[in-house]
């Protein structure tokens, strides 16, 4: 079978029996026809020529992508022979007989400068400062979440540690708060700044009851 002709059954079966979305079919055409120019290249035109030399010099010659781009393409052009090989067009898919590693590079987080911090602060102090009710649920919302950004942003811990707060966690006497991270370990963070602490002491005094009964910092909202 030609293989234009094979990665059309292709990308009938992602359509109408996978029911894949059209933007996932218009990845794997085009990542589909590159590889049609990769193989015509290597004089491949049939698809059981397709063999694993064919495939170690198409995944070397995907290296001049990005790693996202090229695991991507890697993966369009397995699920392409993965269908060959379950339709009995092909005896084997290739990429069974050799082993792919792409390595992506860690990337950095994203860090909030100072201002960008101080102003979303400021905005969702401001919203809750709006409200009337000082004791009505719009305003209990307003002031969880300021504590949540404020505690977050004074302990830089993670959103996952910060769920896992218990009241017994955090001492707004001290302004120490024991974190449990990860591989379960324990680490003591201290709060300096008087803001934050102003905001915490506000939010369990407003969630007094609610903290009591759940024993967890977050819970009780």
């Amino acid at each position: 079978m030609k293989i234009l002709k094979s990665i059309d059954l292709f990308l009938d079966h992602c359509e109408f029996e996978k029911n894949l979305s059209e933007k996932t079919i218009v990845f794997y055409r085009i990542d589909l026809l590159q590889f049609l120019d990769f193989v015509t290249l290597q004089k491949v035109r049939v698809i059981n020529k397709i063999d694993k030399h064919i495939v170690k010099a198409y995944v070397q010659h995907l290296s001049k992508f990005e790693p996202r781009t090229v695991k991507r393409k890697i993966a369009s052009s397995k699920a392409y022979l993965n269908f060959l090989e379950f339709e009995d067009y092909i005896v084997v898919n290739p990429y069974r007989k050799i082993r792919v590693r792409i390595k992506e590079p860690k990337q950095l987080p994203v860090v909030l400068e100072l201002e960008e911090i101080q102003s979303l602060l400021s905005v969702v102090k401001k919203e809750g400062d709006k409200v009337s009710d000082k004791g009505g649920h719009q305003y209990m919302e307003k002031v969880r979440d300021l504590a949540i950004l404020e505690l977050l942003f004074a302990t830089g811990i993670r959103v996952s540690e910060l769920y896992n707060l218990t009241n017994e966690n955090i001492n707004l006497e001290s302004g120490k708060v024991l974190v449990n991270g990860k591989g379960n370990k324990e680490r003591i963070v201290q709060v300096c700044n008087p803001e934050t602490l102003k905001t915490l002491e506000h939010y369990y005094k407003l969630y007094e009851d609610r903290l009591a009964k759940s024993g967890f910092f977050l819970s009780a909202a």
